[in-house]
């Protein structure tokens, strides 16, 4: 039996780890071999084709059996054209399985004769009425698309029944004649004539400069769009019409890519199809690609008993007596490169996913017996007599020929390639309306959860509904959902991936799920159907507040539920109506990109335009039992304005909470012999601590510590971890460098030593003999360190700032010294990405008896999770514990003012225990003590640290029935820590009969030389209010004026004409009165203004940015550490912005799929030689993107 090859090179995936370092020392491990026939459930693969079972609704059987002679008689075609059903089935002999399936199913088939028979493919795309299906044990199932071999049953929500609802399949067909290139629709160009337009590049380049072995991909500005006009070659006879044409194609070396010859062709050309319109296809493929992760089998048990597409053929009434076939199509194909050459890859293929030791495969098969007439269905026409001789060979093989493609699964696109941005395209525009719910819509099209409306659920509930709702929809083709993950929504992210139970499926309404395949991320909380340009919703064919979208969760258990709630800081509430319930917001991701990088969030209209919509958020409330501590809501009115308060009431012990990912211990234990790889440590008592501490600021700090347990001996490894906040963290120190582990250094040293290679910003090392004769294994002790990447941990102020963008909250408890700290803990987890060639992040070898090297199945080592728990400075948590009779709020904000400030100095504050409700309560102010016989006055505590804490706090009026008590609270600490607490604080207050402004400033931000655009208040602060006091001081108003804020018509351009280089320094703030501008003392925020492709900042744009763009681009390829354009932080953050040409970013490194690249440089170059010519370049004529780059100053959105 021949068999197949296939190398687990382990020094090739750490070679790929690190690309940029030498690797010719590291030895190759040995060929393994597979047998050829082992391909899991598609062994012995063949297509057929048959006729199809009467009863399509049924499975194939003895009394409902597909045929492979169809007899037609003469009668049969005396009334007419005679038509039937065929299909095509796939006969394997396994069963499919999680790790087991098949991702992509492609054929094509033929006619003898297209003069006389024709095709007309079943629709597996569009949503019908549902109907009820059989399988063979006489149980049934709905359906509303129709099912196939592959179809997976699962339960609806909506129909209450277990079937095939839910669209999880690409399907492509050729209805429409289509170019053989890049598949784009074929239109008439008048008689004999077509035309079509093909995108393509027409140079390649290394992805890697500095790699040898780097793979080709496109030069970007290589991209052409071209129309192709062609001449057709018709036979008049079998009305066959083809073409010829050429495209660049991808080459093994960078450079011009080399011509490729397609050949088109069309059967059963019409020359009279109107010019502009497409041509008719043959119908005769059909490609279906799996784009989800749930677990698949064939249907009914059986790979034939239901068909993988079906099709009319039409057989002519003039067909003459004889026999036809309709057969496998052996020629057609698409091209691709492999090892430099072209290969055409055959249309009649199959792509089977697996697992192989534990790494996920793929694999493209060709079934056997393409070319075996008994696969082939054949139509007898009249009484013509049996053939003596086939046309078509009759070649029959049990091997099948098999060619592996790509180890990777099949990518998920999560929007369009393109959007063109535009106005938004509306249906016609209704006037204001107010939904059931009370949600007021204007003209705009509008997305809302649930009508604007909280959702209430409970804990354990099944298929609780999520409903999108919208208004005023235009013509779509195309749109994505998404809700933030992190921030806000961290605990929303928490909870509907409580376990693998909680995401149930999603439903769209037909018109949305028509638009073709949804794709759905529910642990990104992100869902939606990419805009294919053929398909459309017709906006006013929706009813207004309908749902077109509904999500279904099982909600967690209670338990769960407070634990991922504590464990992200929200407050557990409680009013009258709903009981007590955690609040976790529903929040739509305005700001994320995709792979593709558009906005996660996005809605398609005609011809892929943006459609500019409002999105309405909304909450999800579980309700819990009524223990523990709860948010009290109250309002109150005095003097015209509304006050909500929220009195805080614990009626059980405080809880301490950790993430709800990880725990301090878990249950598991060490056996004391199975081999594993860990992240944290096992104890003393064998249990398992997952977390690793370090301290904010801390030098030198073993962060990333992996250890073994149960080393049974290895000769090379290669660790990859994951954790995009762990990665953020350490980015923000400083990396030491790699501690390597001495007993793998030495043992494995031999006469080459042993090499060693880190890849700090991508958590990654890996090590292996450089001697190829050492077959030796090393060992090393329990808990010992693989290796340790040694960072300086961040300061305590911008570990705070990386745990709030990622949703991470302080938490409090024991660390390995048995000391209480605070600290944030940031998740490590074992990467199980797979490279291109197949091999998996994580791996390591072994040398075997036989002296061979081979890779240690995934399966048979224990990889375990971990955190990084970074321990910061103490603060005291204060709870104001009171149940107020008369609703009161004290305001503090922290804010910059531009009156005088006064500097007081904080009483020392003891408690013992919560502050105790009373009937008669006390106010207690630095002055006097007032007491009122009927209220209870609360101040909301401030929070205090031992560090000096600016407080700027207003005065506060408090209103009872019995008397007016008027206070100017200062910091007053309340505590149930049973700790005293001593700050210093300064405090700020509006002076008497005195107009105040109080701002507070954003970040410094960035700006174009050329822009002309005023600056903008909202860019530059965060809030600005003003404050009138009366003369005894008390707060008369206070108005939220940041819109009547202005920089007194300055812009970036005029300021920047102040300077040469670049502008950096402040602008001065104004406030528009009604009458005037009135100048706002201190209100300076800081700009910084450069010359757009100015990296070095010169003040012009020349070769030099270029090269130092290149320069750039190449060392972070290399992942060399802490590149930057200039060593000030603020600067080198400018520098980027200005060389970051096409996505124009202002976080100062590559981050969020924006990054310096080769184009950036190209770009560059392009202006600078235009500006030279005197063409007076501007940058949208170089770099067109920048019309639909939101928030560019050349945005056209």
């Amino acid at each position: 039996m021949k068999k197949r090859t296939r190398i687990a090179s382990l020094v090739a995936a750490v070679a790929m780890t690190v690309s940029a370092l030498p690797m010719a020392a590291l030895p190759a491990l040995a060929i393994q071999t597979t047998d050829d026939g082992s391909h899991g459930c598609l062994s012995n693969a063949v297509y057929q084709i048959r006729k199809a079972p009467d009863n399509l609704n049924a499975p194939a059987s003895a009394s409902n059996p597909k045929q492979d002679v169809v007899e037609i008689s003469r009668d049969d075609l005396a009334n007419g054209d005679y038509t039937f059903k065929a299909g095509v089935y796939i006969k394997a002999d396994g069963q499919m399985s999680a790790d087991d399936f098949v991702s992509t199913v492609s054929m094509k088939w033929k006619s003898s004769n297209y003069n006389y028979m024709q095709f007309k493919l079943d629709d597996y795309n569009t949503t019908r009425p549902r109907e009820l299906y059989e399988l063979s044990d006489g149980s049934t199932f709905g359906a509303t698309l129709r099912p196939f071999a592959i179809s997976r049953l699962a339960f609806n929500p909506n129909f209450q029944d277990t079937g095939y609802y839910l669209k999880e399949w690409t399907v492509v067909t050729n209805e429409t004649a289509v170019e053989p290139c890049t598949g784009t629709p074929v239109y008439s160009a008048g008689p004999n004539k077509i035309k079509f337009t093909c995108t393509y590049f027409t140079e390649g380049q290394k992805k890697d400069p500095n790699d040898e072995k780097s793979p080709i991909i496109p030069v970007p500005s290589s991209k052409v769009t071209k129309e192709f006009v062609l001449d057709l070659n018709v036979d008049e006879e079998t009305h066959t019409a083809t073409y010829d044409f050429e495209v660049p194609q991808q080459g093994k070396d960078p450079g011009p890519y080399p011509l490729f010859a397609y050949h088109g062709v069309i059967h059963n050309y019409d020359p009279s199809t109107p010019e502009g319109e497409t041509i008719n296809g043959d119908n005769d493929m059909t490609r279906m690609q799996y784009s989800k992760s749930y677990k698949i089998n064939w249907l009914d048990g059986k790979s034939d008993s239901y068909p993988l597409t079906t099709f009319d053929v039409t057989m002519s009434k003039d067909t003459p007596d004889g026999y036809y076939y309709i057969s496998f199509d052996t020629e057609s194909g698409s091209p691709y490169v492999e090892n430099g050459e072209s290969i055409i890859m055959k249309m009649n293929r199959l792509v089977h996913a697996y697992k192989e030791n534990g790494k996920s495969r793929t694999e493209t098969l060709y079934p056997s017996g393409l070319e075996d007439e008994s696969n082939f269905l054949v139509v007898k026409v009249g009484d013509a007599e049996a053939p003596t001789t086939t046309t078509a060979a009759t070649t029959t093989t049990t091997a099948e020929a098999t060619t592996t493609v790509s180890e990777t699964t099949v990518p998920v696109t999560t929007a369009a390639e393109s959007t063109t941005t535009a106005p938004a395209t509306t249906s016609e525009a209704q006037a204001t309306t107010t939904s059931n719910s009370g949600l007021v819509v204007g003209n705009e099209p509008t997305m809302a959860v649930n009508n604007g409306e909280k959702i209430f659920v409970t804990p354990e509930q099944k298929y609780a509904k999520i409903p999108l709702n919208l208004y005023n929809a235009p013509d779509t083709e195309g749109i994505t959902v998404a809700f933030k993950t992190d921030k806000e929504g961290a605990a929303t992210q928490a909870l509907l991936n409580a376990s693998s139970d909680t995401y149930q499926s999603y439903y769209a309404v037909d018109e949305f799920l028509n638009l073709g395949s949804w794709e759905e991320n529910p642990k990104g909380l992100s869902w939606g159907v990419p805009s294919s340009g053929t398909q459309k919703v017709t906006g006013s064919n929706l009813v207004n507040g309908d749902a077109f979208f509904t999500l279904f969760y099982n909600i967690p258990d209670e338990a769960t539920v407070k634990s991922i709630a504590e464990a992200n800081g929200l407050e557990l509430k409680k009013d009258a109506e709903h009981g007590t319930y955690y609040e976790f917001p529903l929040v739509f991701e305005k700001e994320k990109l995709n792979n593709k990088g558009g906005k996660l969030l996005d809605w398609a209209g005609v011809n892929n335009t943006k459609v500019n919509a409002t999105y309405v958020n909304s909450n999800l409330i579980v309700k819990v039992s009524d223990t523990g501590e709860t948010t009290t809501t109250a309002t109150t009115t005095s003097g015209g304005e509304t006050t909500t308060t929220e009195a805080v009431t614990t009626t059980s012990a405080p809880v301490t909470t950790s993430p709800a990912e990880t725990t301090t211990t878990t249950s598991v234990s060490y056996d004391g012999d199975s081999f594993e790889w860990v992240l944290g440590k096992y104890k003393a008592d064998g249990s398992y601590e997952p977390r690793t501490f370090v301290k904010a600021g801390e030098k030198s700090a073993s962060a990333v510590a992996p250890k073994v347990y149960g080393d049974p001996g290895i000769n090379s490894a290669n660790i990859r971890l994951e954790g995009d906040a762990a990665k953020a963290l350490l980015a923000a120190g400083n990396y030491v460098g790699l501690n390597k582990n001495a007993d793998y250094d030495t043992q494995l040293a031999g006469e080459g030593g042993t090499t060693w290679l880190d890849n700090a910003a991508q958590l990654r090392f890996a090590f292996a003999s450089n001697d190829v004769n050492n077959t030796n294994n090393a060992k090393t002790a329990d808990g010992s360190a693989i290796g340790e990447l040694v960072y300086d941990i961040p300061d305590a102020e911008t570990v705070k700032s990386i745990a709030d963008q990622y949703g991470i909250s302080l938490v409090t408890g024991t660390d390995d010294e048995g000391n209480e700290v605070s600290y944030y803990e940031f998740p490590l987890t074992w990467s199980e990405a797979v490279g291109e060639h197949g091999e998996t992040a994580t791996q390591c070898g072994s040398y075997n008896k036989d002296g061979a090297l081979v890779e240690i199945p995934y399966d048979q080592y224990t990889r375990r999770d971990g955190t990084i728990c970074v321990v910061v400075p103490s603060e005291t948590t204060t709870t104001a514990a009171t149940t107020t009779t008369a609703a009161v709020t004290t305001t503090t904000e922290a804010v910059t003012t531009a009156a005088v400030d006064t500097t007081t100095e904080a009483p020392v504050v003891t408690t013992t225990a919560a502050a105790t409700t009373t009937t008669a309560a006390t106010t207690t102010t630095e002055a006097a003590t007032t007491t009122t016989a009927a209220a209870t006055t609360t101040t909301e505590a401030a929070t205090t640290t031992t560090e000096a804490v600016t407080t700027t706090t207003e005065a506060v009026t408090t209103t009872t029935e019995a008397a007016t008590t008027t206070t100017t609270t200062e910091a007053t600490t309340t505590s149930t820590t049973e700790a005293t607490t001593t700050t210093s604080a300064t405090t700020t207050q509006p002076q008497p009969n005195v107009t105040t402004v109080i701002f507070e400033l954003a970040d410094p931000n960035f700006y174009f030389s050329v822009d002309e655009r005023e600056f903008k208040a909202t860019d530059l602060f965060k809030s600005v209010s003003l404050i009138s006091t009366d003369a005894d001081g008390n707060i008369v108003s206070k108005e939220d004026i940041l819109d009547k804020v202005n920089f007194n018509g300055a812009t970036p351009k005029s300021t920047y004409a102040q300077t040469e280089n670049y502008y950096a320094g402040t602008i001065q703030a104004y406030y528009n009165n009604g009458t005037e501008n009135v100048l706002i003392p201190d209100a300076t925020p800081t700009v910084y203004i450069g010359v757009k492709g100015d990296a070095n900042l010169s003040g012009k744009v020349e070769v030099q940015d270029a090269v130092d763009i290149l320069t750039y681009y190449a060392k972070t390829s290399a992942n060399q550490p802490g590149i930057v354009f200039n060593e000030d932080e603020m600067l080198n953050k400018l520098a980027y912005f200005l060389a970051d040409i096409d996505t124009e970013s202002k976080a100062g490194q590559n981050s969020d799929g924006k990054v310096i690249s080769v184009q950036d440089a190209v770009n560059d170059l392009t202006f600078y030689a235009k500006k030279s010519a005197n063409q007076d370049p501007q940058w949208p004529d170089v770099v067109p993107s920048l019309k639909s780059l939101e928030g560019s100053i050349w945005y056209e959105g």
